[in-house]
């Protein structure tokens, strides 16, 4: 409860005794309150309304994954060929997913833009573009 009312500053006694229910903690508002203000955290409108960068990333933190792009020119026997090569890394686990290359080098640099699309999740993006990689 406590860590809740930290990371979500505009949240009020209400809200966080409401996502307390949602996970099976049935208590009153009024309790949230009490428990709250004991370990001095004000109500809502005395508390900072406004998210900052920090706050969300660390709120975030287990969810949030980097996606990057990178060419790499190799020559073939047809000439001087650029592969556009994408890498996922899960930003908690700092894990690295080499997600693939184009499957010809006729790609549409508007896809990497899409595949990095910050409302796509990693596994939405690697099903919905996997086509474009071998």
């Amino acid at each position: 409860m406590l860590r809740t009312a930290r990371e979500n500053p505009s949240w009020g006694y209400d809200r966080i005794q409401r996502a307390l229910a949602n996970v099976g903690h049935e208590i009153s508002d009024q309790t949230v309150g009490n428990i709250l203000k004991d370990h001095g955290i004000e109500p809502t409108r005395d508390r900072k309304r406004q998210t900052t960068w920090a706050m969300f990333i660390t709120a975030h933190w287990d969810v949030l994954a980097s996606i990057d792009f990178t060419t790499i020119e190799v020559w073939t026997k047809g000439g001087l060929v650029t592969f556009y090569l994408l890498f996922v890394m899960e930003m908690k686990s700092r894990r690295v997913h080499f997600a693939g290359w184009p499957a010809e080098n006729k790609f549409p640099l508007s896809t990497l833009f899409k595949v990095a699309d910050s409302t796509l999740k990693l596994a939405d993006a690697v099903a919905r573009y996997s086509s474009f990689f071998n």
